[in-house]
């Protein structure tokens, strides 16, 4: 995060991404499978009990940054017009985030392999997942259903997966990993969302201009 991102965060998550902040500069020198919650404290210069204050392990820590740059990324680009193309967007800019600092998000990637296989994705997935559903509930005025909510959970797995085998060698270019991501939406899932969006935006042309 830049200098001028934590200024704007809240006490808590400005702890957080310093935190974060610690675990980048130590991987810049060690791989993620010897990092330890101990090294990251001495580094951000906070007590271990403030650490577990804010996070329960180091993968939390991690995914928590992750959450927070998805989040940021959404506002950014909300879903309009052409969702589809707004959502590859969403997946661009985070591919770019990651690029910005490239030899860390490999090494988190390869590491996921070996000493996190896929909980820090793990726990990213359910902010998505809620994401996901929020979306549709506010594009169609009522929560999905049991089985939209399990295609946005398969989705998503599938979503997090892909972006982690790109982050290992982020070979390939973020729009043609992001086409790739969204055009493995469910069919299902993509009537859901083609109805629900449809309604939405008849909703929004039937309100009058404040």
């Amino acid at each position: 995060m830049d200098t001028e991102d934590l200024l704007s965060l809240s006490k808590n998550s400005f702890m957080k991404a310093k935190i974060v902040a610690s675990i980048h500069d130590l991987l810049r020198a060690t791989s993620i499978q010897k990092l330890t919650v101990t090294m990251v404290c001495e580094r951000a210069g906070i007590s271990r009990s403030s650490f577990y204050h804010l996070f329960t392990d180091l993968s939390d820590a991690m995914s928590w940054e992750i959450g927070h740059v998805l989040s940021e990324i959404a506002e950014q680009y909300p879903l309009r017009e052409n969702w589809r193309e707004d959502l590859i967007q969403q997946l661009i800019a985070f591919m770019e985030y990651c690029q910005r600092d490239e030899a860390i998000y490999k090494k988190i990637s390869a590491g996921m392999d070996q000493v996190d296989p896929g909980a820090t994705f793990c726990r990213t997935r359910i902010v998505r997942k809620q994401w996901f559903l929020g979306l549709i509930e506010k594009w169609q005025g009522k929560p999905a259903d049991e089985d939209t909510a399990f295609q946005i959970e398969f989705f998503v797995c599938g979503e997090s997966t892909s972006l982690v085998n790109w982050g290992k060698t982020m070979r390939d270019q973020p729009r043609d990993v992001a086409e790739k991501i969204v055009g493995c939406i469910p069919e299902r899932l993509n009537k859901v969302m083609d109805t629900a969006f449809s309604q939405y935006l008849a909703r929004q042309k039937a309100t009058p201009s404040a």
